[in-house]
């Protein structure tokens, strides 16, 4: 449900060898960024699904914050979740307070090998946006992250559309004319 942006730049100072800048969640060169994420279960058709995620992946919503914490997560929460729906998150220390506001699950991924089977779609869309961000703008700004990011998800929640220019004129037309 969370997800961090990194960047990692080396520091060279003259006379010294190159040295990596703190990575993780205490670096500088990183945006905060709530990942919300709708799914629902699947069950599998036949044997050859079974390796596939247990969950079909719908909608995608991603903020930038200022801070990650509970008061700023269930502020999210109450403005974009419905009353009645479940939520599924990692044991992160915001997420402790969503009990209080919906349906909440928490999964202990911190011992576990393979946490991307867990929330296979917020890893896949955290790892898709980077890859989109790096690869097509190679250096963004922190005030144009969200329009980037806005971008992602409009492109990301259209991916079944054939031809998305012309839902794009459509929404235009709709908007304006």
């Amino acid at each position: 449900m969370k997800g961090f942006f990194k960047v990692i730049e080396k520091e060279v100072v003259k006379g010294e060898k190159s040295k990596e800048k703190k990575r993780g969640r205490g670096s500088i060169n990183q945006a905060k960024v709530l990942v919300l994420i709708e799914s629902i279960p699947v069950i599998p058709q036949a044997e050859k699904d079974k390796h596939k995620p247990k969950r079909k992946c719908g909608h995608i919503k991603m903020l930038v914050m200022n801070d990650l914490k509970s008061p700023s997560i269930n502020h999210v929460i109450e403005q974009n979740v419905k009353e009645n729906t479940s939520a599924i998150t990692d044991k992160y220390r915001g997420h402790s307070k969503l009990k209080e506001l919906i349906n909440h699950q928490e999964i202990n991924t911190s011992e576990m090998k393979e946490v991307h089977t867990v929330l296979p779609w917020v890893h896949s869309a955290i790892g898709n946006a980077k890859k989109v961000l790096v690869g097509l703008h190679h250096s963004i700004g922190e005030e144009y992250l969200q329009s980037y990011l806005n971008e992602f998800c409009y492109k990301f929640n259209r991916r079944y559309i054939d031809n998305l220019f012309d839902r794009v004129l459509i929404a235009c037309i709709q908007i304006y004319g």
